[in-house]
């Protein structure tokens, strides 16, 4: 099996609908805003067979915390911050 790394880039307005292509080649309209405290971000995303993705990344000190839920099922990453 081969490994390969890919990024992806995005520009948007805080508040804002935009499109855009997932990593997954789905094509969705996504929506940023702030969470309720100063550290988080909060992200719907919508897809076109009505898929609805919440999105919340909570960063402290120690890294970043990722939420994600659709359809009932909810995933939680933690991405600790290089020293």
């Amino acid at each position: 099996m081969d490994a390969f790394v890919r990024s992806h880039e995005v520009s948007f307005r805080m508040g804002e609908w935009f499109r855009d292509v997932n990593m997954d080649g789905r094509s969705v309209r996504i929506r940023v805003v702030a969470g309720d405290n100063r550290t988080s971000l909060v992200e719907v995303q919508e897809a076109g067979d009505k898929t609805i993705v919440h999105i919340v990344k909570d960063f402290t000190r120690e890294g970043m915390k990722i939420t994600q839920s659709v359809n009932g099922v909810v995933s939680t990453m933690f991405f600790s911050r290089q020293p």
